[in-house]
């Protein structure tokens, strides 16, 4: 009888290991699924300096959002618009990290927004996606915040070989004054040094000076024999740079950001006559550019597809961790490899993406 009892509570604790192991493996299983609805919270830039690239961000994070609840993925985004302020980023911040459904943020869109809420971002221990930025000019390193921008690295090489194809040597740079300018500069100052050049005139107006500083900055360029000019900035610099330009005669090409084709399109600069611009942009996938152009009608823009990517691989994130914040987060870190239509994404110790391209493309 003993012997009975014995054998009993021998099987009822071999059960009960089971069960136990079954239950755990069950809880950490790559492939069980969070149905919870995810919330991202959105600080983004519609209004301000940075809204040109805020603009195409949010049209691809809208579009994933889309797509994802159109096949039944529950998502749901709360926008905050920081006006391009660093007050403002770190309000909103501060408003969707207090906000318990929040599960992860997006956006930030220029360096100094990320840079100025990464402190809060940390305290509440939030995972960051931000679609526009890498840590090359960033002074925090944080392991919350994640970058799908392609680093400015690799905007060496086609400067470098485009310098030498036009067989230009002297180069001006106009920069609005930032992080991000200062990285350009270095990049930049490589290239033209890779080709025997020389860089013989460096401004860096401050934003929102651009109306008083840049009629002088033009005659400098006027007055430098500069056969180039490379700049990167806000879109009033975009704008106001090349009329300034126009206005004092000086008919030299602008390689830049996609704000100068931004501010062509948008018809505020006069296209370029005899002279060939050139913009940096990413390749795209020809299957996201199909779907945003039956979306919205249009070409998407520089920062859309690395949005619309973010939502794709925070939701994945959120469904196949646990769902909290931490989950997300531990996921992003050791987990991740999502394929994507910009590039597979996977982050490195600073939460960059390695994979991508820039290229230089003549403005149309």
């Amino acid at each position: 009888m003993m012997n009975s009892n014995k054998n009993t509570i021998v099987l009822v604790l071999i059960l009960f290991v089971v069960l136990i192991g079954a239950v755990f493996l069950l809880g950490n299983n790559k492939d069980t699924v969070n149905e919870n609805e995810v919330v991202i919270g959105f600080v983004t830039s519609s209004t301000g300096d940075a809204a040109v690239d805020a603009f195409s961000m949010e049209r691809g994070a809208r579009l994933a959002t889309k797509i994802l609840n159109k096949e039944g993925v529950k998502v749901r985004l709360i926008l905050e618009d920081d006006g391009t302020s660093p007050e403002k980023s770190v309000s909103a911040a501060l408003k969707l990290i207090g906000n318990k459904e929040v599960d992860a943020l997006l956006g930030f869109t220029w360096s100094f927004l990320l840079e100025s809420a990464a402190s809060v971002i940390d305290s509440g221990m939030i995972p960051t996606y931000s679609p526009t930025n890498t840590s090359e000019y960033l002074s925090v390193d944080s392991p919350y915040i994640f970058k799908g921008a392609v680093k400015n690295e690799k905007k060496l090489e086609p400067l470098k070989n485009l310098l030498l194809k036009k067989e230009i040597t002297k180069v001006a740079i106009v920069v609005n004054k930032s992080g991000w300018a200062d990285n350009h500069i270095d990049i930049w100052t490589r290239a033209v040094e890779a080709v025997d050049g020389e860089v013989v005139l460096m401004e860096e107006p401050f934003f929102g000076s651009e109306s008083q500083s840049v009629p002088t900055i033009v005659s400098k360029i006027k007055n430098s024999g500069a056969e180039v000019v490379l700049s990167t900035g806000g879109q009033a610099l975009s704008v106001i740079l090349p009329n300034k330009m126009a206005e004092q005669g000086v008919n030299i090409p602008i390689y830049g950001v996609i704000g100068y084709q931004t501010a062509i399109d948008n018809g505020e600069v006069k296209e370029p006559e005899g002279v060939d611009w050139y913009v940096y942009k990413n390749k795209v996938n020809d299957e996201f550019r199909e779907l945003f152009e039956e979306e919205y009608g249009e070409a998407p823009g520089l920062y859309a597809e690395s949005a619309f990517d973010g939502i794709m691989l925070l939701v994945e994130a959120a469904r196949k961790s646990d769902g909290t914040r931490e989950g997300i987060t531990r996921y992003l870190q050791n987990d991740l490899l999502y394929k994507g239509f910009a590039t597979t994404y996977s982050f490195d110790e600073h939460g960059d993406i390695e994979s991508g391209d820039w290229f230089l493309v003549e403005v149309e």
